[in-house]
């Protein structure tokens, strides 16, 4: 009688454990209810745009010596100053244009361009993956388009032929790519313009990033 109880007391015990587990199970492998598909899709676009303005005005490459070396020092607009052992290699690069692959300011001016490709890159695919198509998913798609327009305008006036990459990778080794020429670049630049003047607004509104 006392091993029946026990072993009752086991079934009661462990029954509800079994229904909790197929239970639990099925509830979990339910896709997210369409209520809240259009919040993520924009939620996820946006936040990538937002990273983007982030790149375009804290890295050096956009704000500081990088960008002032090939687009002052290098021409008639600034001549660099302070002492001239400070710098000194800039005077070699930027006014002879006797760049150099292994210093920084070259190499933060064409990673951070780079970048920013890829990230406008990552936002166009999630956004074709998305099938976005409302009006506020496809102002980020203008603005992914403007970035990497922007981004090629300055390496091609810069550096002539550059590696086209129009696509989002996550292995360095698909980012590696032989030059395209000049008039190719011009041709993407050209392309993506086009589109973002049909999605982004003439005139944005008073906002704060």
């Amino acid at each position: 009688m006392k091993k029946n109880k026990l072993i009752i007391w086991s079934l009661i015990v462990a029954l509800p454990m079994v229904i909790g587990s197929v239970g639990c199970k099925k509830f979990l492998d339910r896709k997210p209810l369409t209520a809240t598909l259009s919040d993520i899709n924009q939620g996820t676009l946006e936040a990538q745009s937002f990273g983007m303005y982030n790149v375009l005005t804290s890295y050096a490459g956009f704000s500081t010596l990088p960008w002032l070396d090939f687009h002052s020092i290098r021409d008639d607009d600034a001549q660099k100053g302070s002492s001239v052992t400070d710098g000194a290699e800039i005077n070699t690069e930027f006014e002879t244009f006797q760049y150099s692959k292994d210093d920084w300011a070259p190499n933060t001016y064409w990673n951070d361009r780079y970048y920013m490709i890829n990230l406008a890159n990552r936002e166009l695919y999630f956004a074709d993956s998305l099938h976005a198509t409302d009006a506020a998913s496809l102002k980020n798609v203008g603005e992914a388009r403007f970035f990497r327009a922007y981004c090629y305008f300055d390496l091609v006036r810069t550096y002539g032929e550059v590696p086209l990459i129009n696509y989002y990778y996550t292995r360095s080794a698909d980012g590696i790519r032989p030059k395209s020429s000049v008039s190719t670049i011009y041709a993407q630049i050209d392309s993506d313009l086009n589109i973002a003047s049909q999605y982004l607004p003439v005139k944005l509104g008073s906002w704060r990033y």
